[in-house]
């Protein structure tokens, strides 16, 4: 439909991409028919209310300039490594499982091996100490960077864990702006690191 996409699969999920060119009930009758449905709108421009869908939760959504990202505070036992393998993808699904924390659903199930290898997808994982500590999932679609699922593990916080898988995320694309939505928690985080607010965005649910 144009201004947004419904991906019908066991819980599917509604994105609305133009805040210009679509309407509740469009999203709506879209998702009519496809069972459990999350929409998420970006931009809070619809009331999916009238349509049986309920608010689940808001976040702030903020953006960093490309190159006005902040450097970390000097951390030498943090290191950061692009994923390369499934062994170490596994590890950085667990950390995002137990960093959220996240119900556990069977290993591949969050973070399934299809993001070693399409286009523009990358996982990090970061180890302080030598130990599992953070973990992170960036998206390039070629105009910017999203940001995604950024967690750190209870022991490791507040030494500059997120900070560093933030930076190393972005080195990777440096010419392109980076864009996430954040928690309460995570937003003094982000704003450190050259992110501003951007707007709010909305996720709505149908069971």
């Amino acid at each position: 439909m144009p201004g947004a996409v419904c991906v019908r699969g066991g819980v599917s999920r509604g994105v609305v991409l133009d805040p210009g060119a679509v309407s509740a009930s469009a999203v709506a009758a879209a998702c009519d028919g496809a069972g459990a449905v999350r929409v998420e709108d970006p931009f809070s421009v619809i009331d999916l209310a009238p349509f049986g869908f309920g608010p689940e939760f808001e976040m702030d959504v903020m953006a960093r300039p490309a190159g006005a990202g902040a450097a970390p505070a000097a951390c030498t036992d943090v290191a950061v490594e692009r994923v390369a393998d499934a062994e170490a993808l596994a590890v950085a699904e667990r950390v995002v499982v137990e960093g959220f924390p996240i119900p556990r659903r069977g290993r591949g199930t969050l973070l399934p091996p299809a993001i070693l290898t399409l286009p523009g997808s990358t996982a990090w994982l970061a180890r302080r100490d030598g130990r599992p500590a953070g973990a992170l999932t960036a998206y390039d679609d070629g105009a910017s960077l999203g940001m995604y699922l950024l967690a750190t593990l209870p022991d490791h916080r507040r030494r500059g864990v997120g900070a560093a898988l933030l930076a190393a995320a972005a080195a990777a694309a440096p010419s392109r702006p980076a864009v996430l939505t954040a928690t309460g928690d995570g937003a003094p985080l982000y704003a450190a690191c050259g992110y501003a607010s951007a707007g709010r965005a909305t996720w709505w649910w149908r069971g």
